[in-house]
Protein backbone atom coordinates (compact mmCIF):
# COMPACT_ATOMS: atom_id res chain seq x y z
CA UNK A 1 0.00 0.00 0.00
CA UNK A 2 2.88 2.51 0.80
CA UNK A 3 4.47 1.90 -2.44
CA UNK A 4 1.20 2.42 -4.40
CA UNK A 5 0.73 5.63 -2.31
CA UNK A 6 4.32 6.86 -3.24
CA UNK A 7 3.97 5.99 -7.19
CA UNK A 8 0.73 8.36 -7.00
CA UNK A 9 2.93 10.91 -5.45
CA UNK A 10 5.63 10.87 -7.25
CA UNK A 11 3.22 10.47 -10.64
CA UNK A 12 1.09 13.65 -9.30
CA UNK A 13 4.56 15.61 -9.02
CA UNK A 14 5.35 14.42 -12.56
CA UNK A 15 2.39 15.37 -14.22
CA UNK A 16 2.41 19.06 -12.06
CA UNK A 17 6.00 19.78 -13.55
CA UNK A 18 5.35 18.91 -17.17
CA UNK A 19 2.14 21.08 -16.92
CA UNK A 20 4.08 23.91 -15.68
CA UNK A 21 6.70 22.96 -18.43
CA UNK A 22 3.83 22.94 -21.21
CA UNK A 23 2.32 25.88 -20.10
CA UNK A 24 5.54 28.17 -20.65
CA UNK A 25 6.25 29.59 -24.41
CA UNK A 26 8.41 26.48 -25.42
CA UNK A 27 9.61 28.64 -28.80
CA UNK A 28 7.44 26.70 -31.07
CA UNK A 29 3.68 25.62 -31.64
CA UNK A 30 3.11 21.41 -30.85
CA UNK A 31 -1.05 21.34 -30.56
CA UNK A 32 -2.78 19.76 -32.71
CA UNK A 33 -0.42 17.73 -33.90
CA UNK A 34 0.22 14.26 -35.15
CA UNK A 35 3.45 12.58 -35.05
CA UNK A 36 4.11 9.30 -37.10
CA UNK A 37 7.51 7.15 -36.07
CA UNK A 38 7.26 3.86 -38.27
CA UNK A 39 10.90 3.35 -37.24
CA UNK A 40 11.51 2.00 -40.88
CA UNK A 41 14.95 0.64 -40.62
CA UNK A 42 13.36 -2.26 -38.40
CA UNK A 43 11.65 -3.22 -41.66
CA UNK A 44 15.14 -3.45 -43.72
CA UNK A 45 14.11 0.03 -45.43
CA UNK A 46 17.43 1.75 -46.50
CA UNK A 47 17.85 5.73 -47.49
CA UNK A 48 16.93 5.13 -50.62
CA UNK A 49 13.82 3.22 -49.70
CA UNK A 50 12.87 5.71 -47.03
CA UNK A 51 12.96 8.62 -48.82
CA UNK A 52 10.46 6.91 -51.46
CA UNK A 53 8.30 5.90 -48.78
CA UNK A 54 8.28 9.12 -46.70
CA UNK A 55 7.35 10.62 -50.11
CA UNK A 56 4.25 8.65 -50.84
CA UNK A 57 3.04 9.03 -47.46
CA UNK A 58 3.50 13.10 -47.48
CA UNK A 59 1.51 12.82 -50.24
CA UNK A 60 -1.46 10.96 -49.21
CA UNK A 61 -1.27 12.55 -45.79
CA UNK A 62 -1.45 16.18 -47.21
CA UNK A 63 -4.72 14.90 -49.55
CA UNK A 64 -6.53 14.85 -46.35
CA UNK A 65 -8.26 17.85 -46.12
CA UNK A 66 -7.94 18.70 -42.37
CA UNK A 67 -4.03 18.50 -42.76
CA UNK A 68 -2.09 21.38 -42.30
CA UNK A 69 1.41 20.60 -43.66
CA UNK A 70 3.88 18.21 -43.18
CA UNK A 71 7.49 17.92 -42.06
CA UNK A 72 10.32 15.30 -41.24
CA UNK A 73 12.79 15.16 -38.38
CA UNK A 74 14.87 13.46 -36.93
CA UNK A 75 13.32 13.61 -33.44
CA UNK A 76 9.83 14.69 -32.76
CA UNK A 77 8.74 17.23 -30.56
CA UNK A 78 8.79 17.07 -27.01
CA UNK A 79 11.35 14.26 -26.98
CA UNK A 80 12.49 11.44 -28.54
CA UNK A 81 16.36 10.71 -29.94
CA UNK A 82 18.49 13.23 -28.36
CA UNK A 83 22.53 13.64 -29.91
CA UNK A 84 24.00 15.87 -28.14
CA UNK A 85 27.32 17.86 -29.02
CA UNK A 86 29.25 20.42 -27.03
CA UNK A 87 31.42 23.09 -28.41
CA UNK A 88 34.90 24.51 -27.06
CA UNK A 89 33.19 28.00 -27.86
CA UNK A 90 30.44 27.57 -25.89
CA UNK A 91 32.07 25.63 -23.04
CA UNK A 92 28.85 25.01 -20.03
CA UNK A 93 26.61 25.16 -22.79
CA UNK A 94 24.69 22.16 -23.78
CA UNK A 95 23.98 21.75 -27.80
CA UNK A 96 20.89 19.52 -28.77
CA UNK A 97 21.09 18.28 -32.73
CA UNK A 98 17.91 17.51 -34.43
CA UNK A 99 18.00 17.07 -37.99
CA UNK A 100 15.41 18.29 -40.28
CA UNK A 101 13.47 18.79 -43.71
CA UNK A 102 13.28 22.12 -45.37
CA UNK A 103 9.63 22.43 -44.20
CA UNK A 104 10.63 21.96 -40.27
CA UNK A 105 10.59 25.64 -38.82
CA UNK A 106 7.18 26.75 -40.76
CA UNK A 107 5.07 23.41 -39.91
CA UNK A 108 6.65 24.42 -36.22
CA UNK A 109 6.04 27.90 -35.74
CA UNK A 110 9.82 28.39 -35.49
CA UNK A 111 10.60 31.45 -36.60
CA UNK A 112 14.05 32.19 -38.71
CA UNK A 113 15.40 35.23 -37.22
CA UNK A 114 18.47 35.53 -39.93
CA UNK A 115 19.08 33.56 -43.16
CA UNK A 116 16.97 30.91 -44.65
CA UNK A 117 15.60 27.63 -44.11
CA UNK A 118 17.20 24.93 -46.64
CA UNK A 119 17.44 24.85 -49.89
CA UNK A 120 17.56 21.78 -52.62
CA UNK A 121 20.93 22.91 -53.84
CA UNK A 122 22.43 22.89 -50.26
CA UNK A 123 25.64 20.39 -49.31
CA UNK A 124 23.24 18.41 -46.45
CA UNK A 125 26.54 17.43 -45.51
CA UNK A 126 28.14 20.95 -44.75
CA UNK A 127 24.82 22.97 -43.99
CA UNK A 128 23.56 24.01 -40.53
CA UNK A 129 20.76 26.32 -39.50
CA UNK A 130 21.71 27.51 -35.38
CA UNK A 131 19.56 28.54 -32.61
CA UNK A 132 19.52 32.21 -31.76
CA UNK A 133 20.83 31.91 -28.67
CA UNK A 134 23.52 29.37 -29.94
CA UNK A 135 24.49 31.81 -32.33
CA UNK A 136 25.22 34.92 -29.81
CA UNK A 137 26.68 32.81 -26.99
CA UNK A 138 29.60 31.43 -29.51
CA UNK A 139 29.68 34.34 -32.13
CA UNK A 140 28.65 37.41 -29.84
CA UNK A 141 26.47 38.40 -32.58
CA UNK A 142 23.34 37.29 -34.58
CA UNK A 143 25.46 38.18 -38.02
CA UNK A 144 26.68 34.84 -38.38
CA UNK A 145 25.04 33.71 -42.13
CA UNK A 146 27.76 32.62 -43.76
CA UNK A 147 30.24 32.19 -41.12
CA UNK A 148 31.58 28.74 -40.95
CA UNK A 149 30.27 26.50 -37.42
CA UNK A 150 31.66 25.96 -35.30
CA UNK A 151 33.53 29.36 -34.69
CA UNK A 152 37.13 27.36 -33.99
CA UNK A 153 36.74 24.56 -36.14
CA UNK A 154 34.38 24.78 -38.53
CA UNK A 155 33.04 21.87 -40.62
CA UNK A 156 29.85 23.35 -42.12
CA UNK A 157 28.14 26.76 -43.26
CA UNK A 158 25.56 28.43 -40.93
CA UNK A 159 22.61 29.37 -43.65
CA UNK A 160 20.50 30.72 -40.93
CA UNK A 161 19.21 31.68 -37.30
CA UNK A 162 16.59 30.33 -35.67
CA UNK A 163 13.82 31.86 -32.99
CA UNK A 164 15.08 29.84 -29.64
CA UNK A 165 12.95 26.39 -29.08
CA UNK A 166 12.91 23.47 -26.59
CA UNK A 167 11.29 21.21 -29.18
CA UNK A 168 13.10 17.96 -27.28
CA UNK A 169 14.71 19.03 -24.23
CA UNK A 170 11.83 20.64 -22.21
CA UNK A 171 12.34 23.24 -20.00
CA UNK A 172 16.04 23.08 -20.19
CA UNK A 173 17.82 26.66 -19.32
CA UNK A 174 21.20 25.57 -21.17
CA UNK A 175 20.13 23.62 -23.68
CA UNK A 176 19.70 24.93 -27.29
CA UNK A 177 19.41 23.16 -30.78
CA UNK A 178 21.18 23.10 -33.86
CA UNK A 179 20.20 22.14 -37.11
CA UNK A 180 21.37 20.11 -39.86
CA UNK A 181 19.37 18.76 -42.69
CA UNK A 182 18.31 15.47 -43.02
CA UNK A 183 20.37 13.22 -45.09
CA UNK A 184 19.88 9.80 -46.65
CA UNK A 185 20.70 7.36 -43.90
CA UNK A 186 18.34 9.59 -41.86
CA UNK A 187 15.37 8.82 -43.21
CA UNK A 188 14.77 5.11 -42.28
CA UNK A 189 14.92 6.88 -38.75
CA UNK A 190 13.03 10.13 -39.19
CA UNK A 191 9.53 10.71 -38.19
CA UNK A 192 6.57 13.11 -39.58
CA UNK A 193 5.52 15.99 -37.68
CA UNK A 194 1.25 16.82 -39.12
CA UNK A 195 -0.55 19.61 -37.90
CA UNK A 196 -4.40 20.03 -38.11
CA UNK A 197 -5.54 22.99 -40.04
CA UNK A 198 -6.42 26.08 -37.55
CA UNK A 199 -10.24 25.56 -38.66
CA UNK A 200 -10.09 21.97 -38.10
CA UNK A 201 -8.80 22.12 -34.45
CA UNK A 202 -12.21 23.30 -32.82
Amino acid sequence: VCGSCLILILAAMMVRSLQRVLSDDLGFDYEQSVTLQPALGRYGYTGADAIAYWRAVQDRVLQHPETAAVTLALAPPLGGRIQENSFEDVPGLEVVSNRISRSFFEVMSIPLVAGRTFTAGDDVATTVIVSRILATEMFGTLDVVGRGFPRSKPVATIVGVAGDAHSIRLGSVRSWELYPPLVQNDYPQAVMIAPARADARA
